[in-house]
């Protein structure tokens, strides 16, 4: 973006070509910045006595539509105002605004919005997707009951509650996810959200055996053992460690392998240092695969949700036949990192799941939800991916003890380490 960017408070007037008696409205954020915080929403006869506004609120910094209902008001103009932005940027955007009739059938059902994933997700068997939800009623018919469906084949089971959690996919295929909610007349949504999941083949890893280092910009070789053939010596304990001692080459970093042999891949796995030190996690990277070694082409690029300084890079494999691979990878470096979270509560909500929320961050785009059970010696990652404030993991057992942490993570990095924990036992 260019020019100024002015800041709040920002409107848009709407004619909606005739009169009617509204009675609420929605409204989509965009994928990206924009997400509106505080608000007001008014109606008008004439566009031009507004009058006071028939609602106020503040919105959460989450993708999912935002519902509000108010006491019925005759009116032809609409004004919404918003009076803030959700975590402090200049800009207001809306991916889409509604407005309901008072009265109107779609008014009255209730309605679910799919959280995460915001979009169509694909993952490789065996690994997880984070499920979550919200339901309302606009007529108020409460309590709400739910229901999330996967299909046939994909060997999830159907669940009731609002937020699944994380779910793991074992089976290869194509299948729709599908968030029902239903009021306590037992009236459903009249278009229930989905989500189509693509879960590929796993495949087999490659063996390391044959692998040599072609390239690596930069390695640690005199403070410590961080040599690049670390990367790819099958041991969890050494990692590839850009130098630190003498001087700090910022990213972007690289290590090229030579695999020695040609493979079918589809997939490769990166797994960060295991000391329990997060410094170094890559978050941007560029992926290419090459049959000489020096003529590159890319095969993705993607910005991971992790913890990440930038200056550690892993090297992995990609797709090519019937030549000696190489394979580059690149990190680079953020330039910004969102706030921490700072309040952060967990609480069981049965024997088997347990429910973590936590305050807005300003600047996250999303959040890295951690546990440690009471038998472990460090963190595991639940999600690298949550959206909103809140995680349920269905993945505890009853009677044991279980430390959370939620790390903030933006659109060019994450804070350094945990921004928050708390303690919860099932």
């Amino acid at each position: 973006m260019s020019g100024a960017a002015p800041p709040p408070p920002h409107e848009i007037q709407v004619d909606l070509a005739a009169t009617y008696s509204v009675a609420g409205f929605r409204y989509l954020p965009r994928i990206g910045h924009g997400h509106i915080g505080q608000y007001e929403f008014y109606v008008s006869l004439d566009g031009t006595n507004w009058g006071t506004p028939v609602a106020t609120g503040s919105f959460p910094d989450t993708l999912a539509e935002k519902e509000v209902l108010f006491p019925p008001k005759t009116g032809r103009y609409i004004r919404f105002r918003a009076l803030t932005n959700a975590v402090g940027q200049p800009w207001t955007t809306i991916a889409e605004l509604n407005v309901y009739q008072a009265g109107s059938s779609a008014a009255q059902l209730p309605h679910g919005t799919i959280d995460f994933p915001a979009a169509a997700a694909t993952i490789v068997a065996g690994t997880t997707i984070d499920f979550s939800g919200t339901g309302s009623s606009a007529a108020n018919l409460v309590p709400l009951t739910y229901r999330w469906s996967f299909q046939p084949g994909s060997g999830v089971d159907d669940v009731s509650i609002e937020d699944p959690g994380v779910t793991r996919f074992n089976y290869p295929g194509t299948f729709v996810a599908t968030f029902t909610v239903a009021d306590s007349l037992k009236r459903t949504d009249s278009a229930p959200p989905t989500r189509t999941i693509t879960v590929l083949p796993r495949g087999v890893l490659v063996s390391h055996a044959g692998w040599t280092l072609q390239y690596a910009d930069s390695q640690e070789t005199v403070g410590e053992n961080g040599a690049a053939t670390n990367a790819f010596d099958g041991l969890t304990s050494t990692y590839w460690h850009t130098q630190w001692l003498n001087a700090q080459p910022p990213p972007p970093h690289e290590i090229q392998i030579n695999l020695g042999a040609p493979h079918d891949l589809n997939a490769f796995r990166y797994l960060p240092r295991q000391d329990g030190k997060t410094a170094g996690r890559i978050s941007q990277y560029e992926f290419y695969v090459s049959s000489d070694g020096v003529n590159w082409t890319a095969a993705g690029n993607l910005t991971l949700a992790l913890p990440s300084q930038l200056f550690l890079g892993l090297a992995a494999a990609a797709n090519v036949s019937n030549a000696t691979i190489n394979v580059q990878f690149r990190s680079f470096e953020a330039t910004s990192l969102p706030n921490p979270v700072t309040s952060l509560t967990a609480a069981a909500i049965d024997a088997s799941h347990e429910k973590v929320t936590w305050t807005t961050a300003g600047g996250a785009t999303s959040y890295l939800v951690q546990r440690k059970a009471s038998t472990d010696t460090d963190y595991i990652d639940l999600t690298t991916n949550a959206s909103g404030t809140s995680f349920t993991d269905g993945t505890v057992s009853a009677g044991q003890t279980y430390a959370y942490g939620v790390v903030a993570v933006g659109s060019s990095g994450a804070t350094t380490g945990q921004s928050a924990t708390t303690t919860v036992m099932t």
